[in-house]
């Protein structure tokens, strides 16, 4: 599982991917955030006492990726902080865990505030002063994404309500909810509105469980015959595939590289069933004239191995 952490991580980190993924839930795919207008952040969200006085132990907690966004737009400039959050499996309290972080940020981001008041002014008077954050200062709004790295529809509660108990209505419209953006491969309705391999990657990963599907799918977009190895080395983890790329340098043809695992498999699984005819004590002639594609100098390697290890037990 780490490892998978570290390669989704990693791949979501490239700008281009991560705008891709934020026109598309927040812009329907139009490509408006664009990747050179995202700056890095430290993905560590740290819970620091807010207000002048106030003593608290802080908490730490690691984002998985964490990005600001600055555009200048008609209206002005936008300024947002863009959080993605990766999960290979469901996770059934994702509403508090996205929750706590963007609460953690805002928290720290008011606690900045009267540093930077303290620091530089203008001095904070009143209620102001107890709060550390003056009437003219203004939060940055914090927009989380869940990317659901699995094939299958997300079960896992999307909100914070829903994993109440059954409440009265009068009860429930006095507790904030909070709801989770939500990104998985089995939902996207159109691929096409992602601009980055992101799209083919998300397709992929949908249709991993129907090998025909998957097939059909390899041969019919042209995009897996020259798949970036990131993203190909991405789907060998999240998509459980033994796909052969160590000696990949470049691009990778998707259709190969399945069809030669495909291959590798049937010919391991040709061996275990010959060295267990072999152990069930069928002759050697008769084992032979029933294996066309074996050659006789591999027949008889296999025999000596099954004898060796016949041996051993």
């Amino acid at each position: 599982m780490g490892n998978i952490d570290n390669i989704t991580k990693e791949y979501i980190s490239d700008n281009r991917r991560f705008a891709d993924l934020f026109n598309y839930l927040i812009y329907g795919g139009r490509e408006v955030i664009c990747p050179q207008d995202l700056e890095e952040r430290d993905a560590t969200e740290l819970a620091l006492p807010y207000g002048v006085d106030q003593k608290v132990i802080g908490k730490q907690q690691m984002r998985d990726n964490l990005k600001a966004y600055c555009a200048k737009e008609a209206g002005g400039i936008t300024y947002l902080l863009l959080g993605v959050e990766s999960q290979a499996d469901q996770h059934f309290a994702m509403a508090v865990k996205n929750m706590n972080y963007d609460a953690m940020n805002y928290a720290a981001q008011v606690s900045e505030a009267a540093k930077r008041h303290r620091e530089h002014g203008p001095k904070l008077h009143g209620a102001e002063y107890l709060s550390g954050f003056g009437k003219e200062d203004h939060l940055t709004p914090v927009v989380t994404l869940t990317l659901y790295w699995g094939p299958d529809e997300w079960n896992a509660p999307r909100s914070l309500h829903e994993m109440f108990p059954e409440l009265p209505q009068e009860i429930l419209r006095f507790v904030p909810d909070y709801q989770i953006n939500l990104i998985a491969p089995a939902e996207i309705e159109d691929y096409e509105k992602f601009h980055t391999e992101i799209g083919p990657v998300l397709e992929f990963i949908r249709n991993s469980r129907d090998s025909q599907k998957l097939w059909d799918l390899l041969n019919e977009n042209p995009v897996y015959r020259e798949m970036d190895k990131e993203s190909a080395v991405l789907l060998n983890a999240v998509a459980g595939l033994k796909l052969n790329l160590s000696d990949v340098k470049g691009d990778v043809d998707m259709c190969k590289a399945w069809d030669d695992y495909a291959k590798d498999y049937a010919k391991e699984n040709e061996t275990g069933m010959i060295k267990s005819l072999i152990r069930s004590g069928i002759p050697y002639e008769v084992v032979k004239k029933s294996l066309s594609e074996v050659t006789e100098e591999e027949l008889k390697q296999l025999y000596e191995e099954a004898e060796k290890e016949m041996a051993v037990l």
